[in-house]
Parts: C-alpha cells; sequence; structure tokens
C-alpha cells in the first residue's frame, strides 16, 4: 500500500481521490471487485467511507449517549477488588497477582513481544471477492488434490481468506514428495471449486502473534463484563459477512464480536500484531471492508434499525473503538436503490469515527477505558432486552 495514500476524511477528499484514480462514474455494484485476497484502495474508495480520527477520549460518550451508563460503569469496576488489584499490577511485569484479570494481564504482557512492523507484502485483509455465478459451485472433495497450508512466516497478518478468482492462488502448495518443500511454487486455484466457508479458517488459520493479541483483547473484554449478569457475551468466534452487490461479492472476517442473547454480532472486533499508525491505510481499508459487509448482510429492517455500529480494535498494545454512522441514503446506495433524498442525489457516505489509542502497558489508561467498554458492552445489551 503506497504510504501516499490516505483514507478521505470529507467528501471533497473522496471526490478528489475518485478524480485521481480514474473512477468517475463507478459504483461498488458496477465496477469488479478485487482479484486480490486483499481489497485494493480502488474499491476502498467505492464503499464510500470517511475516517475521521478523534484524539479527545470524552466526546465518544457523547456520542454514544452513554454519560451516566459511564459513571455506573465506573462505579461497578470499583466495586470488584479483582480491577484495583489488576490496576495495581501495573507496578510490576513479573509478577501477576490472582484474580479475574490475571490472565488478560499474562496476555497483554505478552503481546509486547509481537513484531513492531510488518511486510506489507503480507498484509492480507479476509476477504474472498467472487463473481456472484461462481458462488453457486460446489467443492468437490474427492477430486481436489492434498493440500497443506504454507508453513513460512508470510502471512503475518493473515485472518481466513478464500479466494475464488480466475487466475489466483490460495498460498497452499501441492504435496509432491518429489520435490523439496522450499521449491514449492504456489497452486493456482480453480475457480470451479471455491473453498466452502467451514474450511477457510482450517487453511488460513491466524498467526501467533495475531493469536496473542486477539486472546490479550478478548480475555480483557471477558473480565471487564463477567460478574454484571449481562445478556451478551464476547467471543472469539471469527464470524463471517457476506456483501453482495449486482456483480459480485465480497466476504469479510472478524477476529470475535459482542454476541446478543440470538447470537448476533452487536459489536465487532479486529486485531493486529503491530501498530496502527505505521499500517494505518491497510488496517482502514479491511475494518471498512468488515463493517460495510456487515451492514451488507443485515435485513432491510436491521440496517435501518442500526445505523450507529461499533468495532473494537487491538493493534499490537493499543486498543481502539471505532464508530460507524450512516443514514438511508448511504443505504440506498449500498443496496443499489434510487436515491430517497427530494433533492438531486449527492454521494452518501458511511462515516468512520475512530477513538483512540489506550495503551494497554499504562494503568491510567487502562482505568479509564475499562468502565467505557463496559458502558459499551451494557448499551448494546440494553438494545438486546429492548431497555
Amino acid at each position: 500500500m503506497s504510504a501516499t495514500l490516505t483514507a478521505p476524511a470529507s467528501a471533497k477528499e473522496w471526490s478528489d481521490a475518485v478524480v485521481k484514480h480514474r473512477l468517475g462514474g463507478q459504483s461498488i455494484h458496477s465496477a469488479e471487485l478485487a482479484s486480490a485476497s486483499k481489497m485494493g484502495f480502488n474499491q476502498f474508495l467505492l464503499c464510500r467511507v470517511l475516517w475521521h480520527k478523534h484524539t479527545e477520549h470524552r466526546s465518544l460518550s457523547t456520542k454514544l449517549q452513554i454519560k451516566d451508563s459511564l459513571k455506573h460503569a465506573g462505579k461497578m469496576l470499583e466495586e470488584l477488588k479483582s480491577w484495583s488489584t489488576y490496576l495495581d499490577s501495573f507496578q510490576s511485569t513479573k509478577f501477576i497477582p490472582e484474580g479475574t484479570f490475571a490472565i488478560p494481564r499474562k496476555h497483554q504482557l505478552e503481546v509486547e513481544t509481537t513484531k513492531l512492523e510488518a511486510d506489507p507484502a503480507s498484509f492480507n485483509t479476509p476477504i474472498a471477492a467472487r463473481t456472484r455465478s461462481k458462488t453457486q459451485r460446489s467443492l468437490n472433495y474427492e477430486q481436489t488434490p492434498s493440500r497443506k497450508p504454507r508453513s513460512d512466516n508470510a502471512a503475518t497478518f493473515r485472518t481466513p481468506v478464500a479466494e475464488t478468482t480466475s487466475g489466483d492462488s490460495l498460498g497452499v502448495e501441492e504435496d509432491d514428495e518429489s520435490t523439496p518443500p522450499e521449491e514449492h511454487e504456489p497452486t493456482p486455484f480453480n475457480p470451479d471449486t471455491p473453498i466452502p466457508p467451514e474450511l477457510v479458517s482450517v487453511l488460513f488459520p491466524p498467526t501467533i502473534d495475531e493469536q496473542i493479541v486477539n486472546s490479550a483483547l478478548v480475555t480483557f473484554l471477558d473480565a471487564i463484563t463477567l460478574h454484571f449478569g449481562l445478556s451478551s457475551s464476547w467471543t472469539l468466534h471469527r464470524i463471517p459477512f457476506t456483501a453482495v452487490f449486482k456483480t459480485a461479492q465480497f466476504e469479510a472476517r472478524t477476529d470475535g464480536y459482542l454476541r446478543d442473547r440470538s447470537g448476533k454480532p452487536s459489536v465487532i472486533i479486529e486485531v493486529k500484531p503491530v501498530i496502527r499508525v505505521h499500517n494505518l491505510v491497510p488496517i482502514q481499508i479491511q475494518e471498512t471492508a468488515q463493517m460495510v459487509a456487515w451492514i451488507k448482510s443485515d435485513d432491510d429492517q436491521a440496517q435501518r434499525r442500526h445505523t450507529t455500529r461499533l468495532h473494537v480494535a487491538q493493534d499490537r498494545n493499543q486498543i481502539f473503538v471505532m464508530v460507524a454512522e450512516y443514514g438511508q441514503e448511504y443505504l440506498d446506495y449500498l443496496n443499489d436503490r434510487p436515491s430517497s433524498s427530494p433533492l438531486r442525489p449527492r454521494p452518501a457516505f458511511l462515516t468512520m469515527h475512530q477513538y483512540g489509542p489506550w495503551n494497554t502497558q499504562r494503568p491510567e489508561h487502562m482505568r479509564e477505558l475499562g468502565p467505557l467498554l463496559l458502558a459499551i458492552t451494557m448499551r448494546a445489551d440494553g438494545e438486546d432486552t429492548g431497555n
């Protein structure tokens, strides 16, 4: 990803980028989706998403209208002995005291051993681009040669990916005893046999570094909410979302989510084992794909009801909260419908508000973040129960 690329923050910046990349007159419905496993910048622009970065954390509680529940959440945590024990544990990196937050603290310390930088060539987003006609074909297991995942470190960021576009490699190798492993070439993928979703995570498991960060985030979220009898729960389940458009579709997978009583996601999770600022545009593109696919995979009622959606991310030792907002005109674009606006149609956008970072190695950051994440969980829990 070119260092000169930046995610647009305004309609004008988006319009200028569209002209620069020669995308005038195109939409997500008419253009071909990316044929590689990562979403390209052009496809990102056609999603019509603006990114706003906020360094003032207090504005997040205002935007989510959780000021009162944030104060209540802070008092709830203060009553937990394990919470104060956790905050006190930052005085030492060698001794982890007993309590609910012992495992999260252990994983947070392990995160410090992950790589600081990423190989740009290995930054794969969990997207399967495919034409709609090809998705109807099934995989014949008996006729497919035995394959195994690559054993090298070429997929530092890899989350489950299935690529079904003609001529692309899945990054798997043939088992050929006559050829040394180091000389194997990636086997071209046959578009007639797309990989079923249930096999993707087997063929493309996350890397060790990514698993460490994911465990650090989800166990912390679990510990924050464990003792308060909420009906929602955080899970490591890598849920897939499929965005179906007029001529093509793509699939995006998250690293976890907040599961409501019916098992549906109310907040999604994404993690990376490197610092966000050093890989900002690729991360924003991936999170855009996840949010768009989540919205698009919902039914009409859910799309109209949940016009504010939350995304929690951890990039190495930094936690961010993204608030996605959109209106009916953006849904009209996403669903390829005539604009509902009585005025001359203008491009409508999904806006991603980024808040953070909160450093998991700084107790003052975690003291602020804990109540916020608990209040966010209670907000989602209240919406699920109708409160």
